[in-house]
């Protein structure tokens, strides 16, 4: 790096750190502790402020210290730590050097990604974001000069810091780190699910220092991964060029294994970062100070970590694989003595349901104000419309409300899909009817769209429940569980599963007329006939309100309306307006084009388009880019573009293949792994063959690289009734991993080829930087067809076959 754009960089960052803590230390004395627009990070319980609260003076006074001893503390660090630091030109223990590491790199990613999308809660909008910034300071990192010795402090300061940002409770009047992502969104997405001002959070300062938050936090996550990218390139340059490769994919499997270990028990961040800092201590050069640093580090991110306390002083915090999820009492307030009736559960920090008791015996005990509203309830009212349905299948069961609502509506077997695990622990935990304890009720942990897609099982009843979109979803993006589950075919085979008089029952918050236009469209498609659609009654105790979409036997469900005083206006009145709007939108290119299928599943786009948030967050990234690259590489022919197109390729097979795979056998994080997991162990495969017998790079595997992804473009489109259904699968998973494996083939047959191991993965990874924000495009033209889209990339791979440096 020229010497004169550090200083002007890190003069840059001192200011920044100075004007940035000194803003956040007077908010801290200024704002009202007590201010509902301070949120839910500076909950107060009792007379004592948690450390979370704290933790925005300490961030503050930390900042104007870093800023103004900038150059003394740096100097300190690089003395008293030097030894923190990893031999990169010895020989010795090398292969055991690189597979740590390898495996201390993608643990760390992994780590980060989730982490991070719960804490800031934008970044679970952005999570290919998040690992492409990864990706961009790993390669970076592999294009620098090797160097002797490297040192890891940096990396671990920054980890620290990010931590202690994401915990600040507070960084301006009106804006929480826990709230930027509404500032944000606000403005940028129009049509997005959570449209509401947060007051001076909604404002231009507000959004200015949102996007400054984030664009600080996405520097710092480059910036910590840059070392381990650096020491990683030095480590490939000491053994075979073959052999270095298969240790890194080897170190990545191990730290996709060692994450889903921590994730299959449900541990907390605590145990992941001391996890991953122990790991550290295996590469570093041992001494007095780098285990005492390390063990300080571990203390202090223990510190930071904890979860639960500023919720509620009776709230209780659990991790499952997918989610953090908290639980807080509920208590009916009305009532001179406070009466427990349920909990409220937060997923990801945000409101996701209210398990209450809705049961006759505690209703009759207590007095609610708009207690005869219960029954209409978006959870009850489908079994006033079709009283005890004998079986009931509920997609999305959560923490039990729509198993209990069947329960009490008369159901004699319910079936409760649901994807996480710890969710469903809640609800058998928490809620107070125990509906997960009745011996009607049968628990099914799965993808729902797997399950409809393998299901042979007949239902009266098919609830649409309160799926992941409902808590996470919005216009930011549409990277989100449930996306196989609104799209035409998921329809079709949620009616495939009904009984001829069977009724399907779809609550959906939406506050876009578009979207219930959508819907409409679909299941009238779906269903040979105009769905009923109504929004529940509002002013239900305890639970939100919701549009409602019911599909199947209309002609019951109406006729059993039309007898009750309380059911018939409702439904007509709704029914009348949504008409309305759907003649007015009938001319309009979305009515016919943008309804969802598997092949563009973006329910909460619009039209195919690419978001403007998810253009600005893209162009973000590539600015990142222009900006570490320009006049950044000390080493004349550094970049390898043929590799460059690898990487790009590579990323648009890896997206597509789990696109696919998803569909058939579920968007589980364990399927998501295995699929992850199976595409490494082809590479090593093809290492394999390609070490055994000495394989040189040869146009026929390119040639079966095209035949393969022309194969899987063609296929996809082909039903699933044409392949026996035991076939189905396997055929399909073979055919979508096929050119994953000529992939492998063509990477490992140059990359022995290459001078400097380190500079080619490096120019991959930045590849995969591109090529995961290319992956975008398939916002326009549907998954299936980035697989031209890899076949032309591809291409310019084979003409710059020759431009290799070695």
């Amino acid at each position: 790096m020229n010497p004169a754009n550090s200083s002007r960089i890190e003069a840059l960052l001192r200011l920044f750190l100075i004007i940035y803590g000194i803003t956040v230390v007077v908010t801290f004395f200024l704002i009202d502790k007590e201010s509902e627009s301070v949120g839910r990070a500076v909950y107060l319980t009792g007379d004592r402020l948690d450390i979370h609260y704290w933790s925005s003076l300490v961030f503050g006074v930390t900042s104007i210290i870093l800023g103004g001893f900038y150059n003394y503390i740096k100097a300190i660090v690089l003395k008293l730590f030097d030894q923190l630091s990893v031999d990169c030109e010895s020989q010795n223990n090398a292969k055991i050097k690189l597979l740590l590491i390898s495996a201390i790199s993608l643990f760390l990613e992994i780590m980060v990604i989730r982490w991070m999308a719960v804490e800031v809660r934008i970044f679970a909008y952005f999570k290919n974001i998040v690992l492409l910034i990864c990706f961009l300071g790993l390669g970076y990192g592999m294009l620098l000069k090797p160097a002797k010795k490297l040192s890891l402090v940096p990396s671990l300061m920054i980890l620290f810091m990010l931590v202690l940002l994401a915990k600040t409770s507070f960084v301006f009047p009106g804006l929480s780190i826990e709230n930027i992502s509404y500032s944000i969104g606000f403005r940028w997405t129009e049509d997005a699910l959570y449209r509401r001002s947060f007051g001076a959070v909604g404002g231009v300062i507000g959004q200015l220092i949102s996007f400054g938050l984030v664009a600080i936090m996405l520097f710092m996550l480059f910036r910590i991964f840059v070392p381990l990218g650096q020491i990683t390139g030095a480590l490939f340059g000491l053994n075979k060029p073959i052999t270095s490769y298969t240790l890194n994919i080897s170190g990545a499997i191990i730290g996709i294994l060692s994450f889903g270990v921590l994730s299959y028990f449900s541990l907390p961040p605590i145990v992941w970062f001391v996890c991953g800092l122990t790991a550290i201590v295996f590469v570093v050069r041992p001494s007095v100070f780098s285990y005492t640093f390390l063990a300080s580090l571990i203390i202090l991110f223990s510190l930071f970590l904890r979860d639960g306390l500023y919720e509620h002083k009776n709230s209780e915090t659990f991790w499952s694989p997918y989610h953090k999820i908290t639980a807080i009492p509920l208590y009916l307030s009305e009532s001179e003595k406070p009466k427990k009736v349920g909990y409220d559960i937060f997923i990801n920090n945000a409101g996701f349901q209210r398990p209450v008791n809705y049961t006759n015996a505690f209703l009759n005990d207590i007095s609610i104000v708009d207690q005869e509203k219960i029954p209409l309830s978006r959870y009850n009212i489908i079994y006033q419309l079709k009283p005890a349905p004998k079986d009931v299948l509920i997609i999305g069961a959560g923490s039990g409300n729509d198993v209990a609502a069947a329960l009490r509506g008369g159901a004699q077997s319910v079936v409760a899909v649901e994807i996480d695990p710890g969710i469903v622990e809640i609800g058998k935990n928490k809620h107070p009817e125990q509906p997960y304890s009745d011996p009607r009720v049968t628990v099914i942990i799965d993808d729902a769209r797997a399950y409809l897609n393998r299901s042979n099982q007949k239902f009266d009843l098919i609830v649409f429940a309160t799926l992941d979109s409902h808590t996470l979803a919005s216009g930011y993006t549409n990277v989100q569980l449930d996306h196989y589950i609104y799209t035409q075919e998921s329809f079709n085979s949620a009616r495939n599963l009904l009984k001829d008089d069977g009724v399907f029952y779809m609550p959906f918050d939406s506050m876009s007329d578009w979207m219930i236009s959508r819907f409409y469209s679909m299941l009238q498609t779906v269903f040979e006939e105009s769905p009923i659609v109504f929004y529940s009654p509002e002013g239900v105790p305890w639970q939100w309100s919701k549009w409602v979409f019911i599909a199947g036997d209309n002609s019951t469900i109406l006729e059993t309306a039309a007898q009750d005083e309380r059911l018939s206006p409702i439904i007509n009145n709704s029914t009348s307006a949504v008409l309305e709007l759907i003649q007015q939108d009938a001319t309009s290119p979305l009515h016919v084009s943008t309804l969802t299928s598997d092949d563009w599943p973006y329910v909460y786009l619009k039209t195919r388009s690419i978001p403007p948030l998810y253009l600005a967050m893209t162009a973000f990234v590539l600015v990142a880019l222009l900006a570490a690259f320009r006049k950044r590489i000390q080493v004349k022919g550094a970049f390898e573009y043929h590799f460059f197109f690898l990487g790009v390729g590579f990323l648009l097979l890896e997206f597509q293949a789990l696109s696919r795979l998803s569909r058939i056998f579920g968007s589980t994080w364990i399927v998501s792994s295995v699929v992850i997991l199976g595409v490494l162990v082809m590479i090593l495969i093809a290492n394999l063959l390609i070490a055994k017998y000495n394989i040189r790079f040869r146009k026929i595997y390119y040639l079966g690289l095209m035949l393969a992804l022309l194969l899987s473009y063609f296929i996809a489109s082909i039903p699933a009734g044409v392949f026996p259904t035991a076939a189905y699968a396997p055929i399909m998973t073979l055919i979508t991993v096929l050119p994953v494996f000529f992939a492998a083939l063509i990477f490992g047959s140059t990359f022995k080829e290459v001078n400097n191991q380190g500079f080619a993965l490096g120019s991959n990874l930045i590849g995969s930087v591109v090529g995961g924000l290319l992956e975008s495009a398939s916002f326009i033209i549907g998954i299936n067809a980035v697989v031209l889209l890899a076949m032309l990339i591809y291409f310019f791979a084979y003409l710059c076959k020759n431009r290799l440096s070695g």
